[in-house]
């Protein structure tokens, strides 16, 4: 652990989970030389999966290293990980690619690019062209549309996207 940082992914095998109740539920994972635990809170929706079971092979990001108890506090478990690797040679930034929007959130439209591999389009991104950032005023789920990719953060594991509009 000593050439991980904070937001580095790992991959560890969950060895134990407490479930107390939905809220407060623990996951101990074997990331190597340390122990890691995932925290209920920490569990998303979208690109995070379910709190694994005994035994699963997950991948997860290290938010915060606990030198008290010399263990790694991790994130969720990122759903499809191993489709992820190489996203950026497949979907280098600047590129258009087409698209199916598969949910809406507050924040923007969630666009489906391959399985497993989503981009959010920004409301801001949304408010450029349009009078209203709505995305749930603009797009229906399952419509196709055109994206451009903005940038690719390593975590979460999501593409930024805006709309390919015509005059770009």
């Amino acid at each position: 652990m000593a050439n991980h940082k904070e937001w580095d992914v790992v991959c560890g095998i969950t060895t134990r989970v407490d479930w107390r109740d939905r809220y407060d539920t623990t996951a101990y994972v074997d990331v190597g030389s340390v122990k890691g635990t995932i925290d209920a809170q920490d569990v998303n929706w979208g690109r995070c999966a379910a709190m694994p079971g005994v035994g699963q092979k997950v991948y997860c990001p290290i938010l915060r290293f606990d030198t008290e108890t010399t263990t790694v506090i991790l994130g969720g478990a990122i759903r499809g990980w191993e489709e992820w690797q190489g996203v950026e040679k497949r979907f280098p930034v600047g590129t258009r690619h087409r698209g199916r929007v598969v949910g809406m959130i507050d924040d923007g439209a969630i666009v489906g690019l391959e399985p497993w591999i989503h981009g959010l389009i920004e409301r801001s991104e949304l408010q450029r062209d349009e009078k209203t950032g709505q995305p749930s005023e603009r797009f229906s789920e399952g419509q196709e549309i055109e994206v451009v990719v903005l940038s690719i953060p390593q975590y979460p594991a999501q593409l930024w996207l805006q709309l390919g509009l015509p005059n770009q």
